[in-house]
């Protein structure tokens, strides 16, 4: 399944490194992969003619501890 890293943690491969392990240690395995061009857009390009990219819409909510 095909999940995009949020635009502030994309800034670079530092920041997309860190959520990638957050995500694989809170929600499941994964791999954080650069899709601008090569391998990636080809992977990129690939999983949305599969339809493997979520399908449901999502809300924002803002949660205070």
């Amino acid at each position: 399944m095909l999940h995009a890293v949020p635009p502030v943690l994309s800034q670079n491969k530092e920041l997309a490194t860190i959520d990638q392990r957050h995500w694989n240690a809170h929600v499941s395995p994964g791999e954080a992969v650069f899709a601008q061009r090569g391998e990636g857009k080809r992977l990129l390009e690939q999983m949305l003619r599969s339809g493997a990219v979520p399908q449901n819409q999502s809300r924002r909510k803002e949660v205070f501890l």
